[in-house]
């Protein structure tokens, strides 16, 4: 039985209304017995008619998770309390065969101009998942038609790629399939490459897809366009002018397009009809967060239509929205200084999750589109490169179980970062045994461009928006983006090196800054559990997140746990931890933080005793590790022993110091001249007296003294912001002092950022401890 109350750091409100995504503007179980609904909040949606006028027949499709043993066959959706007509693509299903994410499909009949509808949820046995045919699809009522019509700027001939004859000639999978809403993805991944557009140069690096829902019961389509540049053997950057048209009617154009390579864009359109976008959809953050799916924000925050005004007009007041623009990111991922996009998920998705505004949905999905840009969409085009290494190697005319998908470090050992940073991360080792294994760049590539990409400050666009909508495109976004950040560190080229993946280049151990090694696992974490049980993708990430899991229990010292004895633990044992630096062995500090930077006589600027100190930590980036990892153990990955172990570090700050303000310090010693800090008291003794009181204060550091750091901290994208979110798993895991050490960051961190409606502007980083006891089953360990 599921226990839950309030979720509450103040204790206040148990369930606020979240929200979920239809689109603006826009198997059956092996358990067939009805089994008890798990105790909790309700699982229900709220509908409400912002436009002014009623609505009918208001087209909904959205993803939606489930608790385990909740729906034991399939999902129905009831409005209003009756049963409505209900198409669910089941995507993934718990161990007993109950429903565990699916996407939805419902025609609502009717939305009043004024009042809400509640939609609830039931089993049914029957899948309603009868596909519609080519032919159905191609009859007259739909009049589909689509295209892309690109023109190289350089000169020659228009080119077109129309998705009425991919839909004709069966180039198209189905993602969801039935009488409500049927979605089909119009590509070719195959050999052929039937569509794919290059312009003179004996090389076709623009791959064309379409994916289209077709709602039978009103003849409309919704149609979104992507334009891929990233096929592993033909990189190029491109210049053309496109046109996009939907029932041979112009829906949008641009004269010269610049098309780097590994970016991809995205356009949407309805025919038929478009829906009327202003409809609040509240999706019940409270469920949501039951489910485990979406972070523990607290739900007892509101935050105001004066919140949601401002991220409307962020979104609208920045023109930037066309292709390539960059609407509310920062581009330039490497840019220093902390923002609303890097966190758990950005600002405007946490304020989507917690009000459904149809204003709020736009902006997340308006900015998750742009995202595309950023140069990591690398789909493989090699017939010879595999998935996973236990699949065949392909013997012609058999092509790789890689190929079409994105890009696997399989058979690709020897990618890496390059001498120009992590964007240029192409290059080739000559003694490489397998070539070729390089990516093949067929023209000069800018990779220093606007669109710079960085683990160190990666966002999470695409995550929020899947597990609302159900939008095949997020997915692939969220696979591409893991894959990327797979070849973001040295491979077989660093084989038997600390900074390396692991013995042989082709594991999951991810190494970077500090911030990176717990965005990288927060991103292929996230990925590897949405991903369908059906995908083998999912089995590629769920093995190198457990292998990164492993990388660091080896590194940091950490026994007893599932990966003892496991290649990659192994190795990390004899590599060491690759975030210290003082000695050849690589030893992890003692405390249980993961770095110590090499830094001989630094003083802090008058935070230490001067010449004391050989190693430090900026140990506000462990506060974003210790999230990621408690993230991943809550997702079911083996990261619950490394969780705990971490914590040690933060739980120590607040309860064994005397100074729990130190939580807020920007740097802080980790090794003497002498060997590691292993004590908390000798670490308090090397910090200067004024340094911690403020009394006397001589120092040069800008980040001192700590009293009055602390408090210019004290905002919602502050150093302080960051312990909320880092110290909440470790409650949950029931870490030893967590507790204790929760009560002072309630009282001192919490309640003052949210007396002063700062954490309902911007929730971000206002994660609370979970106090239902549900739980995920745990991810595979093993291959």
């Amino acid at each position: 039985m599921i226990r839950w109350c309030c979720l509450s750091r103040a204790c206040g409100i148990t369930i606020l209304l979240g929200s979920i995504q239809a689109y603006p503007g826009g198997a059956p179980g092996l358990i067939s017995a009805a089994l008890a609904a798990p105790a909790g909040p309700a699982n229900s949606i709220t509908l409400t008619n912002q436009s002014g006028a009623a609505i009918a027949n208001y087209p909904l499709q959205f993803g939606r998770p489930f608790l385990d043993g909740a729906i034991p066959d399939e999902p129905q959706v009831l409005i209003g309390g009756a049963p409505a007509k209900t198409q669910a693509d089941v995507k993934n299903r718990y161990p007993d065969g109950s429903v565990e994410y699916a996407v939805i499909a419902v025609l609502v009949p009717a939305i009043p101009a004024s009042g809400s509808l509640t939609l609830t949820f039931q089993n049914q046995t029957a899948s309603n998942n009868t596909p519609l045919t080519a032919a159905q699809m191609l009859g007259l009522s739909y009049m589909f038609s689509a295209q892309m019509i690109l023109t190289s700027t350089a000169g020659g001939k228009a080119q077109s790629v129309d998705a009425r004859t991919m839909l004709a000639n069966g180039d198209y999978t189905l993602w969801t399939s039935g009488p409500v809403a049927q979605t089909i993805i119009l590509a070719d991944d195959t050999r052929a490459r039937k569509y794919d557009i290059g312009f003179g140069d004996g090389y076709h690096p623009f791959r064309p897809r379409f994916v289209a829902t077709f709602w039978p019961q009103t003849h409309q389509v919704w149609v979104r366009a992507i334009g891929e540049n990233g096929l592993s053997t033909e990189l190029e950057d491109l210049e053309y002018a496109l046109t996009l048209t939907g029932a041979n009617a112009k829906i949008y154009s641009n004269a010269d397009l610049s098309h780097p390579a590994m970016a991809t864009w995205t356009k949407q359109f309805w025919l038929g009809g478009t829906p009327k976008a202003q409809v609040n959809i509240d999706n019940n953050l409270a469920y949501l967060e039951s489910t485990r799916f979406v972070p523990n924000y607290d739900p007892s925050l509101t935050p105001s239509q004066a919140t949601i005004a401002y991220y409307y007009a962020v979104w609208w007041t920045d023109t930037n929205h066309d292709i390539g623009g960059s609407g509310a990111w920062t581009p330039g991922m490497p840019t220093t200084g902390a923002r609303s996009d890097i966190g758990p998920e950005p600002s405007w998705d946490a304020v989507w999750l917690y009000t459904g505004d149809w204003r709020m949905r736009q902006t997340a999905l308006g900015n998750a589109d742009l995202a595309g840009a950023w140069p990591v969409n690398v789909r493989e085009s090699d017939t010879t490169e595999r998935l996973n290494r236990a699949d065949p190697v392909p013997v012609a005319p058999a092509i790789g179980s890689g190929y079409g998908r994105p890009i696997s470090i399989t058979d690709r050992k020897y990618l890496g970062p390059a001498a120009g940073g992590e964007v240029d991360f192409l290059y080739y080792n000559s003694d490489d045994p397998y070539p070729p294994n390089q990516l093949d760049t067929v023209g000069p590539l800018n990779f220093n461009g606007a669109w710079a990409f960085d683990v160190a400050h990666e966002p999470s666009p695409f995550f929020v928006p899947y597990i609302l909508t159900g939008d095949p495109f997020y997915l692939e976004e969220l696979e591409n983006w893991a894959a990327y950040d797979a070849t973001t560190n040295n491979g077989a080229g660093a084989q038997g090196d600390f900074e390396g993946r692991g013995p042989t280049g082709d594991e999951g151990g991810a190494y970077d800054q500090l911030r990176g090694d717990g965005w990288v696992l927060r991103s292929r974490a996230e990925a590897a559990f949405a991903i369908p049980d059906a995908d083998a993708f999912k089995t590629y990430l769920t093995i190198l997140t457990q292998e990164d899991i492993a990388r660091w229990e080896g590194g940091l010292g950490i026994t007893g746990t599932v990966f003892d004895g496991s290649a990659e633990k192994v190795w990390a044992v004899e590599t060491g931890d690759p975030e210290s630096r003082i000695s050849p062995t690589h030893q992890a500090p003692p405390l249980g933080n993961w770095e110590a930077a090499y830094d001989p006589g630094d003083d802090g600027g008058g935070q230490w005793i001067a010449g004391s100190m050989d190693g430090y930590t900026n140990q506000w980036m462990q506060w974003y590790v210790q999230y990621c990892v408690g993230r991943a153990a809550e997702l079911g990955f083996a990261a619950g022993p490394l969780t705990l172990a971490s914590g040690r570090y933060l739980i120590g700050i607040i309860n064994s110091t005397g100074y729990p303000m130190l939580v807020a310090a920007y740097g802080m010693p980790t090794w003497f001249t002498s060997g590691p800090i292993t004590s908390w008291s000798a670490l308090v003794a090397d910090l200067t007296p004024s340094y911690l009181t403020g009394v006397n204060w001589a120092g040069t550091s800008s980040q001192g003294p700590l009293p009055d750091f602390f408090n210019r901290q004290l905002y919602t994208q502050g150093y302080d912001a960051y312990v909320m979110a880092a110290l909440a798993p470790l409650v949950d895991e029931g870490a030893p002092g967590a507790s204790q050490a929760e009560a002072w960051v309630t009282a001192n961190i919490y309640q003052p950022l949210a007396a002063g409606g700062q954490l309902a502007s911007d929730p971000s980083w206002a994660i609370v401890p979970r106090t239902d006891t549900n739980a995920l089953p745990p991810m595979p360990t093993t291959p």
